[in-house]
């Protein structure tokens, strides 16, 4: 999941956005020329933690992607590609960059503003959901 930034409300001060923890792609470009404030350490709220997964099927290559795997998570190499993509990174061992640091829970604060979703029910959901979505946002979104 990626960054959204909605349409600005009326008077162009206030932004909305769907967005998860990690994925600040924007925002750390925006906060370099706008003041910006996310709303992720409120209380009684939670904000949704994405997973990330790498996987290797079983083949005849299955041991070159496995290298290949680890060299590429490995802390140093985690940090610089995040870094590069603006997202929090992957290895526990690995640094975000300073300009993302601020939008991202530390390690404590997971248990209190994080929240990680079923995905076996999303998974069962997601095309309703979908054909909702395409049902009664996207005309509003097309009328502008």
């Amino acid at each position: 999941m990626r960054s959204f930034i909605g349409k600005p409300y009326f008077g162009g001060r206030i932004w909305s956005a769907k967005r998860n923890v990690r994925s600040v792609c924007g925002w750390s470009a925006v906060a370099k020329n706008f003041p910006v404030t996310i709303l992720n350490r409120l209380k009684d709220n939670k904000g949704l933690l994405d997973v990330e997964a790498l996987g290797v099927l079983k083949g005849p290559r299955s041991k070159a992607a496995k290298e290949f795997a680890n060299f590429f998570i490995s802390a140093e190499n985690n940090e610089s590609y995040n870094r590069g993509i603006t997202e929090g990174p992957v290895n526990k061992k690995s640094k975000a960059s300073p300009d993302l640091a601020k939008f991202l829970y530390k390690p404590e604060e997971v248990a209190t503003y994080g929240y990680y979703p079923d995905f076996a029910y999303i998974s069962t959901q997601l095309d309703g959901w979908t054909k909702r979505w395409e049902a009664e946002i996207v005309p509003l979104i097309r009328k502008g």
